[in-house]
């Protein structure tokens, strides 16, 4: 942990303790704790979320984000992009229930989207449900554009819409 100067109500300095945020490619023996973020205490989720992380991994098409050497977020992707290799698709990103609100899903967002630029990508899409707004705001303050609008991909809800999400890095 890193400290942080703070004040307390007298004016004392006290010490907080701000964790060390760092990025990493995940391992095999994360697994586990992938699958149990992704599936978010569904037991129902974590056979179908076990094979997509075991086979995402091998392809290096995933980050990691750790708060004190802990994975508590990740971000998953594909390569190309309705056949276009210099337009990448990010399929999702994950922040564990005590990390969403604290800045640290944005930080992941940047941080995939300078790897996307280094690797000379042109664009990168995603897609987002309307009613998620915590994520809709990331996304537009972090340099999306919305590009456009898709209709019942889920029949779970009377009104479901996405917001195609575009991001230019050239």
């Amino acid at each position: 942990m890193h400290p942080a100067k703070g004040q307390s109500t007298n004016g004392a300095a006290i010490l907080s303790a701000e964790p060390e945020i760092t990025f990493r490619a995940p391992k095999a023996s994360d697994l586990k704790r992938l699958v149990d973020i992704y599936a978010d205490g569904k037991d129902s989720e974590k056979k179908c979320n076990f094979k997509l992380f075991a086979d995402l991994i091998p392809q290096k098409r995933s980050l990691c984000v750790l708060a004190d050497d802990k994975i508590v977020g990740l971000v998953y992707w594909y390569d190309e992009f309705l056949g276009r290799r210099k337009q990448w698709y990010m399929a999702q990103i994950i922040m564990a229930k005590k990390w969403r609100g604290k800045g640290v899903g944005q930080k992941l967002l940047k941080r995939f989207l300078a790897h996307a630029k280094r690797n000379k990508v042109e664009r990168v899409f995603c897609d987002i449900n309307n009613d998620n707004y915590p994520s809709l705001k990331i996304a537009l303050k972090s340099g999306g554009l919305v590009s456009g609008y898709i209709q019942g991909v889920e029949k779970k809800k009377a009104k479901d819409e996405w917001v195609v999400i575009r991001y230019e890095l050239s």
